[in-house]
């Protein structure tokens, strides 16, 4: 299935807290200056672990689908 994949991040709402790298095992967040950021989206695989662990609710993972169908795709 073909998609873009966007992440995110609220920085007035985030609060460094760093939950969301440190669950993130494929490396796509990293810290810089106090704030969470997208080192490499390509590695996201889209399982919302930042998405989750969140205590601010800062963070959204969005996916446009419209680009494809998993109907019938191998």
């Amino acid at each position: 299935m073909l998609s873009e994949r966007q992440i995110e991040i609220c920085g007035s709402r985030c609060n460094g807290c760093e939950f969301c790298v440190a669950a993130c095992t494929h490396g796509v967040l990293r810290m810089d200056g106090g704030k969470p950021v997208v080192e490499d989206l390509e590695r996201c695989t889209g399982c919302e672990l930042c998405v989750w662990i969140c205590p601010a609710f800062a963070i959204t993972l969005r996916e446009d689908a419209s680009y494809g169908s998993s109907v019938g795709e191998t």
